[in-house]
């Protein structure tokens, strides 16, 4: 199992994407795999089906993408709070390396590492709070009740992700055969449609970079779009 980078709860998502795109382009692949045929497909489906089964019933998949839901606009909301607390500390003078960490962890939605540097940001500040004249009163409270708030949230969404113990035999049986068909239809079309943008769409860490959040750019600067990537 897991012959990608996929995390368990990705599984599901990553196959239907590929599912997809395979039952589209499923005459091209017949020109050159003739075995990858309606039954091959219904076979798929059937890998993905039954993968949502196993979090449906096992692993609290609904929570799991609730809870993602939060960690993200949770991350948000503090990663702007970050920055408007940069400004203060920059206005009054202080040193905004504790408040540059807090944006950095953030940015890089490093949940762990940004409640840290959040906790610390607020405790280095909180002797000089007389001098930062722009933050509003309440501010530095806000942001660390928000920062606990999310330390709970991954906490959530940590747990309803990592249920790899948990897992039967029977249920582990059906992750390798998902991972078969990924692995399968990823490679085959891959080769395909080798140089086209096309292939993206049978690259694993591309579908990766579409399912996960990705990391927030550095202040003031523009992201280009990905390259597309062989494995």
């Amino acid at each position: 199992m897991r012959t990608f980078r996929l995390r368990q709860a990705e599984y599901p998502l990553a196959g239907l994407a590929m599912k997809e795109s395979f039952a589209r382009d499923q005459a091209d692949f017949l020109a050159y795999y003739k075995s990858m045929d309606d039954t091959f497909l219904t076979g798929f489906e059937k890998a993905i089906a039954d993968i949502q089964e196993v979090h449906g019933t096992s692993t609290g998949m609904p929570e799991q993408k609730d809870a993602s839901a939060e960690v993200y606009a949770l991350q948000d909301t503090l990663y702007r709070k970050a920055l408007f607390l940069k400004d203060y500390v920059k206005d009054a003078g202080l040193d905004v390396a504790p408040a540059n960490e807090a944006v950095k962890a953030l940015r890089q939605t490093d949940t762990e590492a940004a409640v840290k540097a959040v906790r610390q940001a607020i405790s280095f500040y909180q002797p000089h709070v007389a001098q930062l004249k722009d933050m509003p009163d309440g501010f530095a409270e806000s942001f660390v009740a928000d920062a606990d708030a999310l330390e709970t949230l991954n906490t959530r969404q940590n747990t309803a992700m990592n249920f790899r113990a948990n897992l039967t035999d029977e249920n582990r049986a059906k992750y390798d055969t998902l991972d078969a068909y990924i692995r399968k239809v990823g490679n085959a079309g891959k080769r395909i449609y080798k140089g086209t943008t096309k292939a993206n769409e049978y690259t694993v860490s591309h579908l990766l970079s579409r399912i996960r959040a990705p990391q927030r750019p550095a202040e003031g600067t523009v992201t280009p779009d990905p390259a597309p990537v062989n494995e």
